[in-house]
């Protein structure tokens, strides 16, 4: 799963990835937890949203919000299948964590491609979002067995308006095999810390 994302890029820098038209506001935040709003994009239009999918269907029902989606089967599940078909959207970050369990606990690591803006593959629903996730691969799979579904620039305006064929293959074709990872403070650990120095290597 992904559970922390980073997005420190301006809006300036968001508009020159992604071609967006309108206008948001936003700060930079290093250390982003699920429940929290972010920017999402669909096509060329971005907007915030609560990290924690919920279905429509599940309007005025007390029901979990997911905030990852196994993009192998979100097609086919019945809690993430009318997203998949109909709200797919992009999510810009400038890296994520994950947590490597080892004897003495877990210790996290902050994964990027330096200089980047990546985009992950999601799903959205009245003001909410989730990740898609796959098999790691690269850097990544040294320390967890899941990643986020990276969607590559020329993809982009095709995994938010394609059709399911050509959004299953943008999932079998992701890779994070250009990331860099490194270990960084627990303290990333509480959503309460948010700084640039969460970033730096320990």
């Amino acid at each position: 799963m992904c559970g922390r994302t980073v997005l420190y890029a301006s809006y300036d820098e968001l508009r020159g990835v992604f071609g967006l038209t309108n206008n948001i506001n936003f700060g930079p935040s290093y250390n982003i937890a699920p429940s929290q709003d972010m920017p999402i994009i669909i096509g060329h239009e971005a907007q915030l949203a609560k990290w924690g999918y919920v279905p429509e269907w599940a309007k005025g029902k007390e029901i979990k919000p997911q905030i990852n989606a196994r993009s192998e089967t979100a097609h086919e599940k019945p809690f993430f299948r009318s997203g998949f078909k109909n709200r797919r959207c992009l999510v810009p970050i400038n890296g994520f964590f994950e947590w490597e369990t080892l004897q003495s606990g877990k210790q996290p690591w902050y994964f990027t491609q330096e200089n980047k803006i990546l985009a992950i593959a999601g799903i959205y629903n009245a003001g909410t979002f989730c990740l898609l996730t796959k098999r790691a691969d690269g850097v990544v799979a040294q320390i967890h067995d899941r990643m986020p579904v990276l969607v590559s620039p020329g993809q982009f305006m095709t995994w938010c308006e394609g059709g399911e064929v050509e959004a299953k293959a943008i999932i079998e074709n992701a890779t994070g095999k250009a990331l860099t990872g490194r270990t960084v403070s627990v303290k990333i650990n509480s959503p309460k810390n948010d700084g640039r120095e969460l970033l730096d290597s320990v």
